[in-house]
């Protein structure tokens, strides 16, 4: 029985990353652009063929300013202000939706079904601290690895399209 709910436990998390990972894309004026993007690491390609990628510094009423860590052709690494008519579509990664915390929950439940049982047999040789750090350790271990889990699920990358 144990056996059959873990199972299906795995196949729910298997499938609900593979749904929720992806692209989402989203339409922004460029007004709405800077609660969007200022901060994170984007990547673009310009009308030249340029392939820029760097940190959103601002995003001005003319302009993009952006910290170039790779680029190709015109542009190097370092600050620049790519004019507004220049940016089109910009992608970056973020996290979005609710697996940390139910990989965490799901995490801890599941360490908490193996580790309780597995520390019976300590616990009758008389050893009863040891029996509940062995417990509690393997609570911790299946917390952190939902949550690390969870984690990766929550991650997506965003295509923004800029409209006019």
């Amino acid at each position: 029985m144990k056996r059959q709910f873990l199972a299906v436990l795995i196949v729910t998390v298997l499938f609900a990353t593979s749904v929720y990972g992806g692209e989402r894309k989203i339409q922004l004026r460029w007004e709405e652009l800077a609660g969007t993007v200022q901060g994170q690491k984007v990547q673009m390609v310009l009308p030249n063929g340029a392939d820029v990628e760097g940190k959103v510094l601002a995003v001005e009423p003319q302009a993009l300013q952006i910290k170039v860590s790779r680029a190709s052709n015109t542009y190097e690494k370092g600050v620049h202000s790519i004019p507004r008519s220049q940016v089109s579509v910009l992608r970056f990664q973020g996290r979005s939706g609710p697996w940390r915390a139910l990989g965490t929950a799901i995490g801890a439940g599941g360490g908490a079904a193996a580790g309780i049982p597995l520390s019976g047999p300590i616990r009758n040789e008389g050893n009863e601290e040891l029996s509940a750090q062995v417990a509690v350790g393997f609570i911790a271990a299946g917390a952190a690895a939902g949550y690390f889990i969870g984690r990766s699920a929550d991650r997506q990358v965003f295509v923004v399209s800029v409209v006019d």
